[in-house]
């Protein structure tokens, strides 16, 4: 409040006060003062007593009249000034419970202008100052919502403050853990240890922990100190940031896999080639007939050995997207062919025929005749080796709008549910004590998910069967481009 406000105001109400004085003297002593005149100049009063029983009487009727006016005129200033004073109570109420567009419109007496105003201005300024910090916060909050990561932000006191909505995905019981320490939302120790360890005075700027969820998603968990010091439990403590590394971690495990599986899977026959090669090379040699089998011994392993880096270098173009892949309108049944014709000696080995539901002619797809000759082949390998001896192998088809699946069934034991999951996978085998008996690398599966995935087409395993009691069927879709009338399903 100004001087010259304070000053108005007191001069305002010494007046009053002085007028109030002056009326309840004046008022009952002029009023006296003419009675008294009135008796004596008509002889009515005899002596001084008379004269004061007649003041003192015009004093008690006199006294309550000018008390009462002056209580009116006291009345009416400090009602000026409280309304006054309310009106500015209230908007400067308004303003401090959030209320930032409230105005003094009217404006009191002319001493409280400048208190007026000045109420106006804060109230103004205060509006800017909250709409600019809530555009940044808005900003800031948009900028973290629309992070892949999630975002923790951590109080001087290890409590949740804020998260953005990544982070509520990837924690759902994190919503209301506003107030909360991160021990309550997240089960990781390191992870609350790693927070009061950089919040700490003495501690680190910066801390990473890794955390692994009950789900077996893992992330990198960086955590920041904030840079503006405050109060203990206001303002930002520490900042958290989660980084999902699931996928890296996989990719490590399969990058070892891979190495320790191609490793045992060379390392065998070329044991066996050295040992055999030993043998050769041993004084005295051995007789020339054991020499030949040791040969062909070698032979053999040479040939295993050649499958798998071909399979191999077949595998890395198909994953890498480098192969050249021509979908032309071809025959499926001329692939079928060419592939049974590449198994014909197994199959006749283990006296396997081929049934299949469709002849040539059919029905066409949109696919690479090679690739496709070699997705079948793979499958009816597979059938044929895991497969029962003198047991045909079937080869069935669906179709569904502008689809069509193929089916390649064995009536083999078929594949445990645990395995099912992880058959696609590279040198995965249900049996692999049976895969040296075969020559089988490990890769044909793998290698036949990535062409049908090329065609744009999916593959499954089926154990058993649809409408059979044990078997296996590998099923993939292929993009159908014409039907004969006869491979089309009958009318409903």
């Amino acid at each position: 409040m100004s001087r010259e406000l304070k000053f108005s105001i007191k001069s305002k109400l010494f007046i009053a006060v002085c007028v109030i004085a002056a009326i309840c003297v004046s008022l009952p002593l002029a009023f006296a003062y003419h009675l008294l005149k009135a008796d004596l100049v008509a002889g009515s009063l005899h002596g001084p007593e008379e004269s004061m029983d007649m003041i003192l009487k015009v004093f008690f009727w006199a006294l309550p009249i000018a008390i009462l006016v002056c209580y009116g005129v006291i009345r009416f200033v400090t009602m000026q000034l409280s309304n006054s004073v309310e009106s500015m109570v209230r908007t400067a109420e308004a303003v401090g419970q959030g209320n930032y567009k409230r105005r003094i419109r009217t404006m009191p007496d002319k001493e409280f202008i400048p208190l007026a105003n000045s109420i106006n201005w804060m109230a103004e300024r205060i509006d800017e100052h909250v709409s600019i910090i809530t555009g940044q916060k808005n900003k800031i909050q948009a900028v973290l919502n629309g992070m892949w990561d999630g975002v923790m932000v951590l109080d001087n006191n290890c409590r949740i403050q804020s998260v953005n909505r990544a982070l509520k995905d990837i924690f759902p019981g994190i919503q209301n853990g506003a107030g909360r320490t991160p021990l309550e939302i997240i089960s990781s120790p390191d992870l609350y240890d790693g927070c009061m360890e950089v919040i700490s005075p003495e501690g680190p700027e910066a801390a990473t922990v890794q955390i692994v969820l009950a789900n077996g998603r893992v992330y990198d968990v960086n955590i920041v100190r904030s840079p503006h010091t405050s109060e203990p439990g206001q303002g930002p403590g520490a900042i958290a940031v989660f980084h999902d590394i699931s996928e890296i971690k996989r990719l490590e495990t399969v990058r070892q896999d891979f190495v320790a599986n191609v490793s045992h899977e060379l390392r065998t026959p070329l044991t066996s080639v050295k040992g055999y090669a030993e043998t050769l090379l041993s004084d005295p040699p051995p007789p020339e007939s054991i020499q030949k089998n040791f040969l062909g011994t070698i032979e053999k392993n040479a040939n295993h050995m050649c499958k798998i880096v071909d399979d191999l270098l077949n595998l890395s173009r198909l994953e890498s997207g480098h192969e050249k892949v021509e979908l032309l309108p071809i025959d499926p049944s001329d692939a079928l062919r060419e592939a049974w014709e590449a198994c014909s000696g197994l199959a006749e080995k283990r006296k396997v025929d081929l049934k299949r539901s469709f002849e040539k002619g059919d029905f066409t797809v949109k696919a690479d005749s090679g690739q496709l000759m070699q997705l079948f082949r793979n499958l009816l390998e597979n059938g044929i080796k895991y497969g029962p001896e003198e047991n045909p192998i079937y080869v069935e088809h669906h179709i569904e709008d502008d689809r069509l699946q193929l089916s390649v069934i064995d009536e083999g034991p078929g594949i445990p549910a645990a395995d099912q999951s992880r058959i696609f996978e590279r040198f995965y085998s249900v049996e692999k004590f049976r895969r040296n008996e075969f020559g089988s690398t490990g890769l044909g599966l793998a290698i036949s998910r990535h062409i049908v995935s090329n065609h744009g087409g999916e593959i499954s395993v089926q154990c058993p069967p649809e409408g059979r009691r044990q078997g296996t069927a590998f099923v993939f879709t292929l993009p159908l481009l014409q039907a004969g009338a006869k491979s089309l399903p009958p009318a409903a």
